[in-house]
C-alpha cells in the first residue's frame, strides 16, 4: 500500500462527493480488500450517482471479496497482457495452489461484475489481439479462468465503453453510433486460440 488508510478513505470520500471517478492500480489481494471496503463504505456513507469507480490490474482477489465488489459496483480492469508476459514465471512466484487467483477474469464475470480490459503499454504491448490470446489460452496460468474469444473480445470493446460511460456512443456496431472500429483479416472468435495473436489489422 503506498497510501495509508485514512488517506486513502479522505480521498476516496471527497471524490465520491464531487462525483470524480477513481481507478487505483492494485495488484495485490489484501490492498484490494481494503480498498474495496472503502469503495463499500464512500457509496453507502456518501451516496450519490453511480461512478463506476475502477480497480485496475487486480492480480489477485480473494473469492470472499466478489460480493463486495458486486455490491460497491466497481469494475475491475484487466490488462490481459500481464498474463503474456508473466506466464513463464507467475507459478514461482504464487505457487501452484494460487495460480488460478491470478487475473481471475471468468470469475468476475460469473459473478456478474462488470469488467473490461486494457494493455497498461507503454509497460505492456498495446496489442489488444496479443491480449485478447493471452486471456483466451492463459499459457502459464490455470485454464479455468480462460475466456472465449467473444468475451476476451469484448473486454476491449463493450465492456471497455460501459466503464468509460460511452456504451450509448461506442462499443458495439449498430446504428447510431460511432464507427470506432478496426478491420481484421480473420475472425477472432472463428479461428483457433493460438491464431488469434496472429490476426492482423487491415
Amino acid at each position: 500500500m503506498v497510501i495509508g488508510d485514512e488517506a486513502l478513505r479522505t480521498t476516496v470520500f471527497e471524490a465520491q462527493k464531487e462525483g470524480l471517478r477513481i481507478a487505483a492500480h492494485i495488484i495485490g489481494d489484501e490492498a484490494i480488500s481494503r480498498m474495496v471496503s472503502v469503495f463499500a463504505e464512500a457509496r453507502r456513507s456518501v451516496g450519490g450517482p453511480d461512478l463506476r469507480h475502477r480497480i485496475e490490474h487486480c492480480g489477485m482477489i480473494r473469492r470472499s471479496d466478489f460480493p463486495a465488489i458486486k455490491e460497491a459496483g466497481i469494475i475491475l480492469s484487466f490488462q490481459p497482457s500481464f498474463i503474456v508476459s508473466e506466464g513463464s514465471w507467475i507459478e514461482s512466484r504464487v505457487g501452484k495452489t494460487r495460480l488460478g487467483e491470478v487475473y481471475a477474469i471468468r470469475r468476475a464475470l460469473e459473478a456478474d461484475i462488470p469488467v473490461c480490459g486494457g494493455s497498461d503499454s507503454p509497460i505492456e504491448s498495446p496489442s489488444v489481439l496479443a491480449g485478447m490470446w493471452g486471456a483466451v489460452t492463459r499459457r502459464g496460468f490455470t485454464a479455468d479462468q480462460h475466456l472465449s474469444a467473444y468475451d476476451a473480445l469484448s473486454l476491449y470493446t463493450s465492456r471497455a465503453a460501459y466503464a468509460s460511460f460511452e456504451e450509448d456512443t461506442r462499443g458495439t456496431i449498430e446504428a447510431g453510433k460511432q464507427a470506432d472500429l478496426v478491420i481484421l483479416d480473420r475472425d477472432p472468435r472463428l479461428v483457433s486460440p493460438d491464431e488469434i495473436r496472429h490476426i492482423a489489422v487491415r
